[in-house]
C-alpha cells in the first residue's frame, strides 16, 4: 500500500490536503479523476463570479462609492470583478486546466496584458482593496474532491478483485 496526497494551493495558500491509501499501481495515472476534480473547481468558479462571492453566504465587499462611480460611467451594469470580462473567461476557461498522470494544474494565464497579476490581486486583496476570492473552495467541494478519489479508487478495486 501507498499514499497519495492530494493537495490545491491557490496564489500559494494550502485550501486542500487529502491523503488516501491505495495500491500503488492503482494511483500510477489519476487523471481521469483529476480531471473530474478541475471541473468541479471550474463550476465552483462560476459560481462564485455568478454570486459575486456569495456561494459560501458572504458575498464580496463592494465597490469604494468612487470606484463604483467610475465603473458605472465606463463599463455600466457589470458585476463585480468584471470590467471587459476578460479576466473571467480566463478564469473559467478549459485551458486554464491542465491535467497529467498525477497532477491538476490550474494555471490561468494573463487575464489582461497590461496587467497580468490583475486576479491575484483580486485573490489576495491589497490596501486598501480588500480580497474578493474567485476560487474559495468550501467544506462541501472538498468533501466533493474526496469523493471523486474515493470513487475512482474504489471501481478501480472492483475491477481489480473482480479479474
Amino acid at each position: 500500500m501507498t499514499f497519495t496526497r492530494l493537495t490545491f494551493d491557490v496564489d500559494g495558500e494550502r485550501q486542500v490536503s487529502r491523503a488516501f491509501t491505495a495500491m500503488e499501481a492503482d494511483v500510477r495515472d489519476m487523471s481521469e479523476p483529476l480531471g473530474a476534480i478541475g471541473r468541479l473547481i471550474r463550476e465552483a468558479i462560476g459560481e462564485e463570479f455568478g454570486s459575486e462571492g456569495a456561494r459560501d453566504g458572504a458575498p464580496w465587499q463592494p465597490l469604494s462609492p468612487q470606484y463604483e462611480a467610475w465603473k458605472d460611467q465606463h463599463y455600466p451594469g457589470r458585476p463585480l470583478l468584471v470590467q471587459t470580462g476578460a479576466m473571467r473567461r480566463e478564469m473559467l476557461g478549459e485551458s486554464a486546466f491542465r491535467v497529467t498522470p498525477e497532477r491538476l494544474v490550474y494555471e490561468p494565464s494573463t487575464a489582461s496584458a497590461s496587467h497580468p497579476e490583475i486576479a491575484g490581486y483580486h485573490q489576495r486583496g491589497s490596501s486598501p482593496n480588500p480580497a474578493r476570492r474567485m476560487v474559495d473552495l468550501t467544506t462541501e467541494d472538498r468533501r466533493g474532491f474526496e469523493r471523486e478519489v474515493h470513487d475512482w479508487l474504489n471501481a478501480r478495486r472492483r475491477r481489480h478483485f473482480a479479474a
